[in-house]
């Protein structure tokens, strides 16, 4: 462009030059031309420049550099294994040799074992141990057996001794007061029973010289004994009948609380007897239990032994052997090897491991650039581009202008044209001197990039981090104190394994034992009523929780275990042992006829009640409802008020029975256990 302006200069100012050369026209309008494309070129790559990335492509990108991140760090990762192998990995392999070469003594240990001959003489040691091992173990089989024979007849008869001294207890009440004392009260003595009742012996049984009775009494429904019978015992016996005998049994007389008393002590005493013979029983019995059990260990042990010393080994027990050795060998050479690699790298892993980190590096970096360029457009290719539409811009009119000052020159012209053309290189000088400051102070999107990959990258470290802290801590469902800990340090869990076991001091259970007889009759929601000895005189309110589906079946017994909430007063605290009784209502009956039991005869098929009707004694026929075992619910066939006549015990007189309403109810168990703090 300077030549072709300062040609037309030169030509405008010759006076000789008085039209414009058309080579020079022919020149400027080509220039024109050109300029126009050079515009239009620069224009639509700085269109392509400012254009965003499409979002499929940015996001394969953005995949590309990241698998290639993670290939370059696994790369240099194996590289870094084959130069400098952690002292973990060394110790693993070393021990690994250790266990091959263990494993290979003892398959060639069993081989030779194999191989061998049979010893005469381990033979015949070995038959001597299983023919000594069997006579013992018969005899102790035998004294088993002979135990629990004797010890069930031994236990079998105290038990025996224990209804026999229960059943003459009961009688001896009944027999001097016309009522029984109720299961529960057989662990009670005569005084306790008596004071419960409100009975003063002395009282019902007067002295001789006192007049208790002026006539036939009639029975006072208030009092638990009969006073027809007391009127019997007082009027009828030859001899005097005392309620008390603190100065001695009368000459020929009798006397009621020494009786009841002797009664007592002959149940205590056979009860005392029973379970002396039950704790002998069953320390006699575990005793022969374990001798058997010891001596059929030593019974199989010594039947094995033989058979390893006199069975020959088979051709395909040979064989396997054989595998086994050669199997064992070539396990100690792999870890062998390994070893001898982590110690001395092979040259050629190490040249192809570190080709690869090469590799992975170049791939990397030719992601992030190509990432770069889709991401968004460089800012100095921005500039660049809009610089060169500015130039291109500024050349277009130049050229303009020149061929209109050839076409049309004048002296204006020109000196427009040197002010345009000094306009012109001014613009260059700035725009060149701007440019090479730009690329001079510009910033490196390519670093800027990788510094964004590498913040990520702390970011998802930092976030994985805190997942890893939060797993690590265990939060409990309920407030407790941890009693027992299943886990150690470093230890693999298992999720189906309880780890830490967490006790609530709030909640107490009794465990207990209830009858195969009784365990249909109960259900999970109901009431139970529990004592403890810790707690004399406290009866605590409980609800049946669990019922065991599980039988446990003791010598022929089974029963079933049953879980009972205590149901805790509040700044009462229980702790884990104490003994306990809980008692739960499996039936009741309100508002129906009672006799007892002993006032029921006839048969089985038509039982019968004698009742005093009119002055005449006469059998009625009944029918029959449920049964303590103390009272009998009737159903039909008597009326309340009808008098009930039964033998009193130890006499041939009779006692007659107001029939009255009552209720009664069945108590399936009464079962001993502990208090047990539950929680998971």
């Amino acid at each position: 462009l300077d030549a072709l302006l300062l040609s037309a200069e030169e030509k405008r100012l010759d006076p000789a030059a008085s039209a414009a050369d058309a080579l020079a026209l022919a020149q400027a309008e080509a220039a024109v031309a050109s300029a126009e494309t050079a515009l239009r070129d620069a224009e639509q790559h700085l269109v392509e420049t400012e254009a965003p990335a499409d979002t499929a492509v940015l996001a394969q990108a953005r995949a590309a550099v990241a698998s290639a991140e993670l290939a370059l760090q696994q790369s240099q990762e194996a590289l870094d294994a084959l130069l400098t192998p952690d002292e973990e990995s060394r110790l693993a392999a070393a021990a690994a040799v250790t266990d091959a070469r263990i494993a290979l003594d003892r398959a060639g240990e069993a081989l030779a074992d194999l191989e061998a001959l049979p010893d005469p003489e381990a033979v015949e040691t070995s038959q001597n141990a299983l023919t000594t091992a069997q006579e013992t173990y018969d005899n102790a089989a035998t004294d088993l057996s002979l135990a629990e024979a004797d010890w069930s007849q031994a236990i079998a008869t105290a038990e025996q001794a224990v209804s026999d001294a229960e059943a003459d207890y009961s009688a001896a009440f009944a027999g001097w007061l016309g009522v029984s004392p109720s299961a529960g009260d057989f662990a009670l003595e005569p005084a306790a029973i008596l004071e419960a009742w409100g009975a003063d012996l002395d009282a019902i049984y007067p002295q001789a010289d006192t007049a208790y009775f002026t006539t036939v009494p009639v029975d006072d429904p208030a009092t638990p004994w009969d006073e027809n019978l007391v009127f019997v015992w007082s009027r009828m016996l030859p001899g005097i009948v005392v309620g008390t005998c603190d100065s001695g049994v009368p000459r020929g007389g009798r006397c009621v609380m020494d009786e009841l008393d002797s009664a007592w002590d002959a149940l205590d005493a056979s009860i005392g007897a029973l379970d002396t013979a039950q704790s002998q029983s069953a320390n006699a019995l575990t005793a022969a239990r374990e001798a058997v059990n010891r001596t059929r260990d030593t019974l199989t042990a010594a039947r094995d032994a033989v058979e390893d010393v006199q069975t020959p080994a088979s051709d395909l027990e040979l064989e396997d052997a054989r595998q086994a050795v050669q199997a064992a060998r070539t396990d100690l050479w792999t870890v062998e090897d390994r070893l001898a690699e982590l110690d001395d790298p092979d040259p050629l892993a190490v040249a192809s491991a570190q080709a690869d980190v090469a590799l992975a590096e170049a791939t990397f970096t030719a992601a992030r650039s190509s990432l770069a360029d889709i991401e968004g457009p460089d800012p100095l290719a921005v500039n660049s581009a809009r610089s060169a539409v500015e130039v291109a811009t500024a050349d277009l009119a130049q050229a303009g202008e020149q061929l209109a000052a050839l076409e049309n020159p004048d002296a204006l012209d020109i000196a427009s044209v040197r002010s345009d053309l000094d306009v012109a290189e001014a613009r260059l000088t700035d725009a060149k001197a701007t440019l090479d400051d730009l690329r001079d102070t510009g910033t490196d999107e390519l670093i800027i990039a990788l510094r964004e990959a590498e913040l990520r990258e702390a970011e998802a470290t930092l976030e994985a981090a805190k997942e890893a802290l939060d797993g690590a801590i265990i939060w409990a469902p309920w407030s407790g104190v941890i009693s027992t800990v299943s886990v150690e340090e470093d230890q693999m869990a298992n999720p189906m394994s309880p780890a830490i076991e967490i006790v609530d001091q709030t909640i107490s259970e009794v465990a207990a034992v209830i009858d195969e007889i009784d365990v249909l009759s109960i259900a999970v929601g109901a009431d139970a009523s529990i004592v403890m000895d810790a707690l004399p005189g406290q009866v605590l309110p409980g609800t049946v929780v669990e019922i065991g589906q599980a039988a446990n079946s003791q010598q022929g017994v089974v029963t079933y275990q049953v879980s009972v909430r205590i149901e805790t007063p509040p700044g009462l605290q229980l702790v884990e042992g104490l003994s306990a009784t809980a008692s739960v209502i499996t039936q009741e009956e309100k508002d129906v006829l009672l006799v007892p039991n002993q006032a029921i005869g006839g048969s089985y098929v038509q039982p019968t009640v004698r009742v005093s009707r009119n002055g005449n004694v006469t059998e009625v026929p009944v029918a029959l409802g449920a049964s303590d075992d103390f009272w009998v619910v009737v159903r039909s066939g008597l009326s309340e008020g009808d008098t009930v006549v039964m033998e009193g015990a130890g006499t041939s007189a009779t006692a007659d029975l107001r029939l009255q309403r009552g209720g009664m109810q069945a108590i399936p168990f009464q079962g001993s256990a502990g208090t047990r703090a539950q929680g998971r």
